[in-house]
């Protein structure tokens, strides 16, 4: 007989609302052992190219690829062993993205700012190399190369690199061959862990370095990712995924267990949670875990993360549930039953799912949302992946010679102020002559 499984519930009070957040997300931090060894990975790749990522390839996936990149072939080939239905599936979930990410695009529109001979346009400029990261290990996810492709073809990106970890005997993924097919990607490359993200920064023999790095990862691609950002743009801040669920009133507890457990199965390290307003419905989402999780694929994973950093909250302060999910700052917040009342006051996660249908399992792949979101706490500041991650801004600034002596003046002034005197200087020359 499976052991009931052991779920967190507390009461959440006014006064220790922030505090109750920070110490539920202290205990899912990542261990700081991570980062150094990400970071090892990273500056060995770096050095030493190609040798070192075979090597970290052999010593962490077991794999030693012969040749990193994917050909066309391989991919061709890899990609036909993928049934037609789930061929159609990759097609519509690009489809609803891009249609997504058109409608972005046109918000951004060039203007030219002109007043007495100082003229300042204002153009967006594609990035023109970027490297999308696809997880690999227990599970495959061509939907997040399809979530950080599709976005930068959009936005005109000419290079479109994917690193993903190899099956066990070396090739590519029929999946995220079928994907890179769907999304004509320019480059397939066999590698995936910390190493992937030290060749994509910085480049070795056999992969050229890219102006970005994006999408979602493990524990160690994140450190990586965050160790590497010094160099090299990255999208945000995407590790191990996180569902914050406010359920209130009337809802269905299985639907509650089933999204848990949907975000649970990415890895033990998956941070699932909820706030509820009775002791009764606490009850009621813990009983639905414990019968199903037990039932249901992928159950050692799921369990391990829901024991480890699962819980509910009880209260029945509908300010307060709010407060303490914009304190947590979750990747996703689901709102079910009367929640839904207060989607309006959520204003600090990656993305906010409202309704008993608008489950983040779906959002996950064909909503037209996309899923590559900020984690760790840091939808405080970033925002999920679009359209306007593959795109610079650019200011460019013209004076005609009287424009430049109505402004000069106030330019010479604040250099002095400064102590910039050469600044000043070269103003003056100007004004000469």
């Amino acid at each position: 007989m499976e052991l009931p499984l052991k779920t967190r519930i507390l009461r959440l009070t006014t006064r220790r609302i922030r505090e109750t957040a920070e110490i539920l997300r202290e205990k899912a931090s990542l261990d700081p052992s991570m980062r150094g060894a990400a970071e090892t990975i990273v500056l060995d790749v770096k050095r030493r190219g190609d040798p070192a990522l075979r090597r970290w390839s052999r010593r962490l996936d077991g794999v030693n690829p012969q040749k990193l990149l994917a050909t066309r072939r391989e991919i061709r080939l890899a990609s036909a062993k993928v049934p037609l239905k789930q061929i159609k599936a990759l097609r519509f979930a690009a489809q609803q993205l891009r249609t997504r990410a058109l409608r972005d695009l046109k918000l951004l529109k060039p203007y030219t700012y002109l007043r007495k001979g100082v003229r300042i346009d204002r153009v967006f400029v594609p990035l023109r190399s970027v490297g999308c990261y696809v997880p690999g290990g227990s599970a495959v996810y061509p939907s997040s190369l399809v979530m950080s492709v599709v976005p930068a073809k959009i936005a005109g990106v000419s290079r479109i690199v994917v690193c993903c970890a190899p099956l066990p005997d070396g090739t590519v993924s029929s999946l995220v061959a079928a994907a890179s097919e769907v999304c004509e990607v320019d480059e397939v490359y066999k590698v995936g862990g910390a190493q992937a993200i030290a060749a994509m920064a910085y480049g070795t023999e056999s992969i050229e370095p890219v102006d970005k790095i994006v999408g979602p990862g493990g524990p160690y691609v994140l450190a990586a990712k965050q160790f590497v950002s010094n160099d090299v743009g990255i999208d945000l801040p995407a590790g191990p995924t996180e569902l914050l669920i406010l359920a209130f009133g009337r809802f269905r507890a299985e639907f509650v267990a089933r999204d848990l457990i949907a975000q649970a199965e990415h890895s033990p390290l998956s941070i699932c949670g909820v706030i509820t307003d009775s002791a009764r419905n606490a009850r009621n989402i813990a009983s639905a875990l414990s019968t199903l999780v037990d039932k249901v694929p992928r159950t050692e994973i799921a369990k391990e993360a829901l024991e480890r950093n699962s819980f509910v909250c009880i209260t029945s302060n509908r300010k307060d549930a709010a407060e303490f999910a914009n304190a947590f700052a979750p990747e996703h917040v689901q709102l079910m039953g009367s929640a839904q009342e207060i989607s309006n006051e959520i204003r600090t996660c990656g993305i906010v799912l409202v309704g008993d249908y608008s489950s983040s399992a779906v959002s996950d792949y064909s909503a037209g949302s996309n899923h590559v979101l900020p984690t760790g706490g840091s939808a405080r500041s970033q925002s999920g992946l679009s359209v306007w991650d593959f795109i610079r801004r650019m200011e460019v600034v013209s004076c005609s010679r009287k424009g430049f002596r109505g402004i000069a003046w106030a330019a010479t002034s604040l250099a002095r102020a400064e102590g910039l005197d050469n600044h000043a200087l070269a103003i003056l020359e100007r004004l000469r002559n």
